[in-house]
């Protein structure tokens, strides 16, 4: 089930490697927060702290 989600993040995304969908999203705190304030548009449902 989690390699299927982690397989559809991936296709959304269009990474060519599994390898990279993971390490965005197992980002520290700090990545997270600028990726949200570069994107965050995008993620209307995502709050930060």
């Amino acid at each position: 089930m989690r390699d299927e989600v982690y397989r559809t993040v991936q296709e959304f995304l269009r990474h060519e490697s599994l390898a990279t969908t993971l390490k965005h999203l197992e980002a520290s705190p700090r990545r997270q927060k600028k990726a949200l304030e570069q994107h965050g548009k995008a993620f209307p449902w995502v709050t930060t702290t």
